[in-house]
């Protein structure tokens, strides 16, 4: 299980970096109406859309780590019991 979690977490990693490096490079250096523009513009969506995409399934796989975590802030108890209990 945590070959999965390591893939899916550098997969996030890769996603986000692409994403932010590809939208900061649509903001300041490729100039409009060209080609390359528009092709970085399907990179950036696209990477977006795979981010969002693997995030929501991320999310699915420790629902139960969030639901619990989430219960213990919610009723109270101590920072360190809630970390402990992991």
């Amino acid at each position: 299980m945590n070959k999965k979690y390591f893939f899916i977490d550098s997969a996030l990693i890769s996603l986000l970096a692409a994403s932010g490096i590809s939208g900061f490079l649509l903001w300041a250096i490729i100039p409009r109406r060209t080609t390359t523009r528009r092709f970085m513009k399907d990179f950036h969506m696209w990477s977006g859309v795979g981010l969002t995409s693997l995030a929501s399934y991320h999310l699915i796989l420790h629902w139960e780590w969030y639901a619990r975590m989430t219960n213990k802030i919610i009723t109270g108890g101590s920072f360190k019991e809630q970390i402990m209990e992991k």
